[in-house]
């Protein structure tokens, strides 16, 4: 997971923070949550059981995305770049 591109990553984490947010025992919900991870993962080419599993094991799955860095200065250069060939035009 760590190795996604930042933008999958976060929206990947967000995501199934709100799934994991609804199994809380405590709340009664009209669609079982083992469902909406289904319907989701269909929409992103996953398992249901992946997941559901990250969305059930939360906290030990997002420790980070540990490529943002080099997306960020992939993304640096490639504005530098398309900013130098801009006003060479000029």
């Amino acid at each position: 997971l760590a190795c996604l591109e930042p933008s999958r990553y976060y929206l990947l984490c967000a995501l199934t923070r709100h799934i994991h947010l609804l199994m809380d025992p405590q709340r009664e919900h009209v669609v079982d949550v083992s469902e909406v991870c289904a319907g989701f993962a269909r929409c992103l080419s996953l398992h249901a059981h992946v997941m559901e599993y990250l969305s059930r094991n939360w906290s030990i799955c997002w420790k980070g995305c540990g490529v943002e860095g080099w997306f960020l200065n992939y993304n640096y250069t490639l504005d530098n770049a398309r900013h130098l060939r801009f006003h060479n035009q000029e």
